[in-house]
């Protein structure tokens, strides 16, 4: 059949015939062959459309039988109305557990049957209220599938009319034209029927048929709950008379055993306990009676359960929708169900509180309720058997009781007794282990409900959350305005006619006489009021100003008073004047903002004056710095500025009524004021430098509130942005949630940090913990090491201290956070929904501090408590050190890498490209390191070893991986590469031997006695305590000098001696000792030969000459000789 041939089914018989041709056509067709996929589509067409035509021509039977439905729940509706006005069923006198347990599954069916009920109308109305978007999405689908249809019969007409083109191509391309065109028959059948639908007014109907079961369902629930209280409440009766009865026994049995003789009383205390045994579980059947009751549909714990479990799945449905704003019309039922879901919640915990209380009771009795009962059983037994044999003997004689008194004893009352308690032990012990098996389960359940509950009710206050009030700003309300205030400049000149009209006709009307005259006499004595005050003002002033408070505030009203009082005067005079003459709110709103605001801005300016600003004569009241003064001076004038440009405004548009005409202007009238305060406040005022000079005091709470200020102003500025902007954007339930949650994060962390200062004063007041032990500043090793314990505790003590306060701190921080949920935290990064989250970035960091922490602190300890312990060297202490220090810096990169899921193969990447890094410009860096290893391992060279490289030398001070601290001998630290230290020539005066060699040169006369000068320096150099005794001193004869004998001796010094120091001991010891003995130390002496000498100077030399020329040949006589 050709393509223009083939049909469109009308009906769904045609479809349905067609449908079985297109099954049989496309069974014909091999799986692998072209034609397959269109005759599949076409299949699936034909299966669609033949459902929807088939709802089309159902459709006036469909609302035939809706409206008999319809008609037959209101009739079911009003027959169950009457029946539940009426009176209840009558219940038995007595009630079994059959009773109960039926009646008990008929209310869950029927609330179960109203839970479907109530589902269904949900769904109708979801059903009604998107028809209209429904009807609009099958219209585009219908409008996409004809312009696809259009460009396939396009390309089928030019493949057609084209030459050479293939039959089986046409053929798989003519199906596929057929299968689009019964698509869009299709769509544009469902199109007409979901308009045929809204014509008929079916979803409608189907929401007033749902509306009408949920009430007959409804209605069922509650006949059947009704019937349930009935019958629980006659067991119930029943149940509290026997417990009544029980007890009412008991207690005339109890005071029967005073009354019977010796050998009874056994059988009356057994009945007591019997009677006891009896209440218990009596006691046990009405708790578990009540907590059947209370789980009921009509419980607590039932109603609580239902809305927990109705909330949940429409907290579940709504997950699986695209999220959306949340409105003011939803925003109160959003708060209606918080409250609900709070309610359930508390019954659930309250439920719960209890339960372990009755769980409790149960479990102390039944606690050894076996040997107990079997121990009463048998004393039972004792009792008789000795009551018998005093009986058999007949040493007693039977008791004849009289009326009223106990009944008598006797062999039958005994074995009843026996049969009687064995009964109620049994009994007593089956309630109450019935009792905990059925609340024990009940227990967890309730935990479940609970954590459902405050699941739900975090999810709702989540989304009410972000619930954002509606805004009327737009581009219109704003061109509206600039319209509006044309025509307002126009209206100018006419507003002083249209006042006047108005006052003369308010005034000479009849109606309004009497308040014209009463608001006269007001006016009148208003102004002789504000006259009496002018002229008692200066006395006023005066008085105030000469008043001598403690905090100045009569000098501070006195000049505000001075300088605003004209001002006062006109407010009250044109702000009295409508109100005095009874005028309209909107006339006394407008006047006040006239007239009001400059008064204000006056008084305001005057304060700013008065507080801050310093004049001779009138001091400022607030005594802070001129710079501080001055940017809160400037501030507050910018805020008033503000203040007189927005509020008098913004007042008069409302008392105009200019926000109910275009709410939108006045709405964004305020925005913009509220913003530019805001940020005129947070960049004058609220600075960190403004605040810290704001603070004054040099107590533990001002000197912490200061330094807090400037460590947490990022937070708090950024805490301030957010809420600010969240208002901005009307997201006003947000604004306040963020609000008191950052006010409580910075008061937690402020106090926290009070609290840590504060301790940290009090304990280690005298202590300086942050300071550096130096080995040189102490005489003796063991001093050294015994401040470094000392220290290390105080520090560990510290650190103790920061993880018990911190740690209150962030317990705090996560019960103030824990409303608004931690699940993002484990919410991956990446879109495939794998590798890293933020919970495992927050768990790295607090793996690195941690190793951070636990490195300094294992290094202190290995200082100054192990390697003392293990007597090891400096040099090999330190190794050990900082290999350990590696060793766990290395474990806790490991454990961080792990904690961000970094694999073994991105760690080859970054390997590889360090290695690309490493040939290219990291070359030093890395033999840097290679070199601190040998040093670490070979230990060549080790801390405070004496070194020389090239042309530097001192002692080693610090060996890292990249370089080597040297300290040299003039006090200044210089850092040499570990390449150097390797590669070139190094001295390292400490290997070998612990000891070093020094020289010391001096000469004496040659009148000297060269053997008791070598025996005299021999032992001043050996009576040194730092000079080693072996290898001994020796004292060698180097020469003759041209002066003095030359001498030199030779001694030992230990590594780490001041060989400087011990130098000089020995010089001084030296020349002490010579002069003491009378051993000269020469100088250099020289012998002048003069060849020819002018008379003068010989005259001079001769002592011939005298006055200035003695004078001045003596001078050259003296230089001659030098």
């Amino acid at each position: 059949m050709a393509l223009d041939e083939r049909p469109l089914p009308k009906t769904a018989a045609e479809a349905k015939t067609l449908l079985a041709k297109a099954r049989k056509e496309r069974d014909r067709i091999d799986a692998k062959n072209p034609l397959r996929a269109p005759l599949d589509r076409q299949v699936k067409a034909l299966e669609n459309l033949v459902a929807t035509l088939e709802a089309l021509e159902s459709l006036e039977s469909r609302k035939s039988e809706l409206g008999r439905q319809r008609e037959r729940l209101a009739a079911e509706k009003a027959a169950l109305e009457k029946k539940l006005k009426g009176p209840p069923e009558p219940a038995p006198s007595r009630v079994t557990e059959s009773m109960l347990l039926e009646a008990r599954s008929k209310s869950e069916a029927a609330r179960a049957e109203l839970d479907r009920a109530q589902g269904a109308y949900l769904r109708a109305q979801t059903q009604m209220s998107g028809l209209g978007a429904a009807i609009e999405a099958a219209q585009s689908a219908v409008d996409a599938a004809a312009k696809t249809l259009q460009q396939t019969e396009a390309t089928y007409s030019s493949k057609t009319s084209a030459a050479g083109v293939d039959a089986a191509e046409l053929a798989v391309l003519a199906e596929d034209v057929y299968a689009k065109r019964l698509d869009h028959h299709r769509l544009q059948m469902e199109w007409t029927l979901k308009n045929r639908q809204r014509d008929l007014a079916l979803p409608d109907l189907e929401v007033q048929v749902a509306a009408l079961q949920k009430d007959v369902a409804d209605l069922k629930a509650k006949l059947a709950a009704r019937r349930v209280a009935t019958l629980e409440s006659v067991d119930r009766k029943v149940r509290e008379e026997a417990l009544a009865r029980a007890l009412e026994n008991r207690d005339k049995v109890a005071a029967w055993i005073q009354e019977v003789p010796d050998f009874e009383r056994p059988y009356f205390e057994a009945r007591v306990r019997l009677l006891d045994l009896e209440a218990e579980a009596a006691r046990a059947r009405l708790k578990l009676a009540d907590w059947t009751k209370e789980t009921g549909p009509e419980g607590n714990v039932g109603i609580a359960q239902a809305t927990t479990e109705f909330q949940a799945q429409l907290i579940e449905e709504q997950k699986r929708e695209p999220e959306a704003s949340v409105f003011p019309e939803e925003a109160d039922e959003l708060r209606r169900e918080l409250e609900k879901a709070k309610k359930a919640e508390s019954v659930f915990r309250a439920a719960r509180k209890d339960l372990r209380g009755q769980l409790s009771w149960a479990r102390r009795r039944l606690h050894g309720s076996g040997d107990v009962d079997e121990g009463v059983l048998g004393a039972l037994d004792e009792a008789f058997a000795a009551w018998k044999k005093r009986t058999d003997n007949g040493r007693l004689s039977p008791r004849r009781p009289r009326w009223g008194e106990p009944p008598p004893v006797d062999e039958a009352a005994w074995k009843s007794l026996r049969d009687e308690l064995s009964q109620v032990v049994r009994l007593r012990r089956e309630n109450l282990v019935k009792l905990q098996d059925t609340l024990t389960p009940e227990l967890s359940r309730l935990r479940k409900l609970q954590d459902q509950a405050e699941s739900n009710r975090l999810a709702i206050a989540r989304r009410l959350l972000w619930s954002r009030e509606a805004s009327h700003i737009s581009m219109d309300s704003i061109e509206e305005a600039i319209d509006d205030a044309g025509s307002a400049v126009d209206a100018l000149d006419e507003i002083p006619g249209r006042v006047g009209t108005r006052l003369k006709a308010f005034v000479v009307d009849p109606a309004q006489r009497g308040r014209v005259i009463w608001g006269g006499i007001a006016l009148l004595v208003l102004i002789l009021g504000l006259v009496f005050v002018h002229r008692k003002m200066p006395q006023t002033i005066d008085f105030l100003e000469h008043q001598k408070g403690r905090l100045g505030i009569g000098s501070f009203l006195a000049l505000v008073l001075r300088r605003t009082d004209f001002s006062l005067m006109i407010a009250l005079v044109f702000v009295g004047l409508p109100w005095a003459l009874g005028l309209t709110r909107d006339v006394v709103g407008v006047m006040a903002a006239l007239f009001l605001s400059p008064f204000l801005y006056r008084l305001g300016r005057v304060i700013l004056d008065v507080l801050l600003v310093d004049r001779e004569g009138d001091p400022r009241f607030i005594q802070v710095d001129d710079d501080l003064a001055r940017i809160l001076e400037k501030s507050g004038k910018t805020l008033l500025n503000l203040a007189v440009v927005f509020v008098p405004v913004g007042v008069l548009l409302e008392a105009a009524g200019y926000d109910r005409r275009n709410p939108g202007f006045v709405e964004l009238w305020w925005l913009v004021y509220k913003v530019v305060s805001q940020l005129v406040l947070l960049f004058t005022v609220f600075r960190p430098v403004v605040v810290r000079r704001l603070i004054r005091g040099d107590n533990v709470v001002a000197a912490s509130f200061r330094n807090w200020i400037l460590l947490g102003y990022p937070l708090i500025l950024g805490a301030f942005l957010f809420v600010f902007v969240l208002g901005s954007l009307r997201y006003k339930v947000a604004e306040s949630f963020f609000a008191i949650l950052f006010a409580k994060t910075l008061a937690a962390l402020l106090a926290g940090y009070v609290l840590y200062r504060f301790l940290l004063r009090r304990f280690f007041r005298t202590k300086d913990l942050n300071r550096k032990l130096n080995p040189d500043d102490f005489e003796k090793k063991d001093e050294y090491l015994e401040e470094g314990r000392k220290l290390f505790l105080d520090r560990l003590l510290r650190l103790a201290l920061r993880v018990v306060v911190f740690g209150v701190v962030f317990f705090f921080l996560y019960r103030i956070w824990s409303p608004l949920g931690f699940d993002w935290l484990n919410v991956p990064l990446s879109s495939d929904g794998e590798g890293l989250t933020p919970l495992g970035i927050l768990r790295a960091l607090f793996a690195i501090l941690v190793t951070v922490v636990v490195v300094r602190t294992l290094r202190q300890y290995l200082i100054f408590f192990v390697a003392p312990r293990m007597k090891l060297d400096q040099g090999l202490s330190y190794t050990m050190v900082t290999l350990s220090s590696y060793f766990v810096v290395a474990v806790g990169l490991i454990i961080a890498l792990r904690t961000l899921r970094v694999r073994g193969e991105q760690i080859a990447v970054v390997m590889s490209a360090l290695m690309i890094g490493v040939g290219f410009g990291l070359q030093s860096i890395v033999k840097n390191f290679v070199s601190g290893l040998i040093l670490l391992v070979e230990r060549p060279v080790q801390v405070g070893d004496r070194i020389e490289v090239g042309d530097k030398s001192g002692v080693v001070e610090k060996i890292t991986l990249r370089a080597t601290s040297v300290m040299t001998w003039d006090g200044v630290g210089i850092v040499i590469p570990n390449e150097e230290m390797i590669g070139s020539k190094l001295v390292n005066q400490s290997l070998g031997r612990p000891r070093l060699r020094a020289n010391l040169l001096f000469g004496v006369s040659y009148s000297a006695d060269v053997q008791r000068v070598r025996a005299l320096v021999n032992e001043l150099v050996s009576s040194h305590g730092l000079v080693l005794k072996r290898p001994s001193p020796e004292v060698f004869f180097i020469g003759f000098g041209d002066n003095s004998l030359d001498f030199r001796v030779v001694y030992w010094t230990a590594i780490g001696t001041h060989r400087g120091r011990v130098a000089s001991d020995l010089r001084f010891a030296i020349e002490a000792g010579f002069r003491r003995e009378g051993i000269e130390i020469p100088f250099p002496q020289r012998d002048l030969h003069l060849r020819s000498v002018d008379d003068d100077a010989a005259r001079t030399m001769r002592g011939e000459s005298g006055g200035r020329d003695e004078e001045a040949g003596l001078t050259g006589a003296e230089e001659g000789a030098e």
